[in-house]
């Protein structure tokens, strides 16, 4: 599950919001070219739809700066008239799109970011590790090595008293230096709750380092049979290992929550529902514990919005029955995303096919009442 409490403060911005996601992969001799070329027709395309030139003058310099990706890359930028909101680069090459309206348009990215997850990369040897915290997006939140005792790191092989008292203390080195490592990585889960934990390299010293770890950090451990900390290791088999393993990760971690609405559905009790008008009505209670939307969520339908996140309703009228006098129209998409995270909702991307969700969208709730039973 996806929580988006980083988007937060750009929803409590006034607005309105230039939104972009621009491919900006450099893959070529002539990329950097090509990027100019796409921003430009993003920039018109933004400018025409009545995007103020504070906000596209502030989102210029990111959208023309290289990347830190080597590969695809698609950059999301958000800006409004005081200046860039949000940006953020996702690890694939996303179609490109321009939005200028209430709301920031971050229903592509909040799909894409359901469809990864932060992680913890060890590269370990005998002598200690290099641990890298990468965040869903593929960007390195933190980086530490961590170098242990290096004496008598090597066996002998030999038979007599000396030798076997020799690769005790390199036994014990070894135990150590692992445990070292592992007191560290322990610290990084309980610090940040990561659930993925990939280890690349030695595979004895890889052994003892999950034998020293806590319960947390041995449910997450996953073993990577490429990459390292010697030089020449295969970084792109290293990659592509992790992708598998995020992309089994993510599939694991929406089993609860649709086994969940299955329950919650089936037998009666209230506590899921599916379709745009019944997500609304809970999400004006602040009810959804869970938004669920599907692989290519997207709705375009107008929903009507307040100053309040939870102040979204299906039509006009109802928010200022409400009370609200302050009323926008919106996209459907950016207000039920505007409304969870206002709400401290999580969101759950369904993999294709797993739950037949009406207008591509449902929801588990914190507690059913009279209108959902």
């Amino acid at each position: 599950m996806t929580r988006l409490s980083q988007l937060r403060p750009l929803y409590e911005a006034e607005g309105p919001f230039a939104t972009a996601y621009l491919d900006a992969t450099r893959s070529t001799e002539t990329g950097a070219h090509e990027v100019e070329l796409r921003w430009a027709a993003i920039k018109d395309q933004l400018r025409a739809a009545g995007a103020p030139a504070g906000a596209l003058e502030a989102m210029e310099p990111v959208a023309l700066a290289p990347t830190r990706l080597a590969g695809d890359a698609t950059l999301v930028l958000v800006a409004d008239e005081q200046g860039l909101r949000y940006t953020s680069v996702l690890p694939v090459r996303a179609p490109e799109r321009a939005a200028f309206g209430a709301l920031p348009d971050l229903a592509p990215l909040v799909v894409a970011l359901g469809r990864t997850a932060p992680y913890v990369l060890v590269r370990i040897d005998r002598e200690g590790a290099d641990i890298d915290v990468v965040g869903p997006t593929g960007e390195t939140r933190e980086h530490e090595t961590v170098s242990g005792g290096e004496e008598n790191l090597h066996k002998t092989g030999a038979g007599d008293w000396a030798a076997l008292k020799y690769e005790h203390r390199t036994d014990n080195l070894w135990d150590a230096n692992a445990a070292r490592v592992a007191h560290e990585v322990d610290a990084i889960l309980a610090r940040t709750g990561i659930e993925v934990l990939a280890v690349a390299g030695d595979v004895k010293a890889a052994e003892r380092f999950r034998d020293s770890l806590g319960q947390h950090g041995q449910r997450a451990f996953v073993a990577l049979g490429t990459g390292g900390r010697a030089e020449g290791t295969d970084e792109q088999a290293l990659q592509e290992e992790l992708g598998r393993v995020l992309a089994a990760h993510v599939v694991r971690d929406a089993e609860d929550p649709v086994s969940r609405y299955r329950q919650q559905t089936g037998a009666g009790h209230g506590a899921a529902l599916s379709g745009r008008a019944a997500v609304v009505e809970a999400l004006q209670k602040a009810q959804v514990d869970t938004l669920l939307v599907t692989a290519g969520f997207e709705d375009e339908s107008p929903l009507w919005v307040g100053p309040d996140p939870v102040q979204v309703a299906s039509s006009q009228q109802a928010l200022q029955d409400m009370g609200v006098e302050q009323v926008r129209e919106v996209r459907a998409d950016a207000a039920l995303l505007r409304a969870a995270v206002g709400s401290d909702a999580g969101v759950v991307v369904v993999p294709g096919g797993r739950l037949d969700l009406r207008d591509g969208v449902g929801a588990l709730l914190r507690y059913a009442d009279a209108s959902t039973s």
